[in-house]
């Protein structure tokens, strides 16, 4: 919070509001950003639940798991009126900014779906759409190829790419080529290693933003990651600050942060405390900088990743 004016910090909490809800988890809470084919993928499903709704009104034993499903879609309704309110930024947008925030739309995902497949399952076994006989001589057989088709694709999924599902989704993946893909992993954990090694516990470090992974493996603190977002508002208006300083120019600009010019680096070594940063050894070849590399050792080793040193630190206890 020391980086921002007086007058900055005033709005703390409508800014924390608004970034929560239409930046980081905007996927999540505020429908406008919502993927249009995953609205009308939803829709289709609302659409048939309705059906089978009307089928099985009747039916006691659905009439609890349709009506949550009926109270979730009402609550969905309740979060797109809000990001309406909030989308027009008048004098209410602070109030459903705030109230966005409690997960409007996350209960229907859940409790639609299951109503619809427990109607259509009711539906099957009591004959309701077609024989019961015929159902029941078929279904032993269905299930049986649904569970072993998951199991195959399972298996298949974790041979093609054995790597963590955080590092499936963040580290790059180079489709045409897995033995790339696998040296970039394996290159990631290496330079991990060398910094759990070889750098004080209470260095700080600006990592790549496409990694989700650092800390679990190098077990040191990062000025600022995608994953990692604060709660309260002094704190996460901070960490847009450095999400702009060092989280965009790497998806943004060629040469990521190296973009920026050695005495801007060591500037922000000092005001926001970094030790060390780790660049893509691409950018790397491609750049200027006069700063001292400390990893790889041998400027000619390929190991994807390299490790430059902004502020001399205690060297770690042996």
């Amino acid at each position: 919070g020391s980086h921002f004016s007086s007058a900055q910090r005033a709005l703390y909490p409508s800014f924390a509001r608004s970034s929560q809800v239409r930046s980081r988890l905007a996927h999540h809470l505020y429908f406008p950003e919502f993927g249009i084919e995953r609205v009308a993928a939803f829709s289709v499903i609302v659409f048939f639940w309705f059906v089978f709704f009307r089928i099985t009104r009747a039916y006691r034993p659905l009439f609890m798991m349709n009506c949550l499903a009926a109270a979730a879609l009402c609550f969905s309704w309740i979060g797109i009126l809000l990001a309406a309110v909030a989308h027009a930024d008048g004098p209410a947008s602070n109030v459903a900014y705030s109230l966005l925030r409690l997960y409007w739309f996350r209960l229907a995902d859940v409790a639609v779906p299951i109503a619809l497949t427990f109607s259509v399952g009711f539906c099957l076994w009591h004959g309701l759409l077609i024989s019961a006989l015929t159902v029941r001589r078929v279904c032993g057989r269905i299930v049986l190829v649904v569970l072993a088709t998951a199991f195959v694709i399972l298996v298949w999924e974790r041979h093609r790419d054995p790597r963590p599902r955080a590092d499936q989704a963040s580290l790059p993946t180079d489709v045409s080529d897995d033995k790339r893909t696998w040296e970039t992993f394996r290159n990631w954990k290496a330079v991990c290693q060398w910094v759990r090694d070889n750098t004080s516990p209470k260095s700080q470090f600006l990592t790549p933003a496409e990694q989700q992974t650092f800390k679990w493996y190098a077990l040191r603190a990062e000025v600022c990651n995608w994953k990692d977002m604060p709660q309260d508002a002094r704190s996460l208006a901070d960490w847009q600050q450095r999400l702009a300083l060092f989280y965009w120019p790497q998806l943004d600009y060629p040469g990521g942060l190296l973009a920026y010019s050695d005495e801007q680096l060591l500037e922000f070594a000092e005001k926001f405390g970094v030790d060390y940063m780790i660049v893509k050894q691409a950018d790397l070849a491609q750049s200027q900088t006069q700063l001292p590399v400390v990893y790889p050792s041998d400027r000619q080793l390929k190991t994807t990743y390299a490790v430059i040193q902004l502020r001399k630190s205690i060297p770690p206890k042996r």
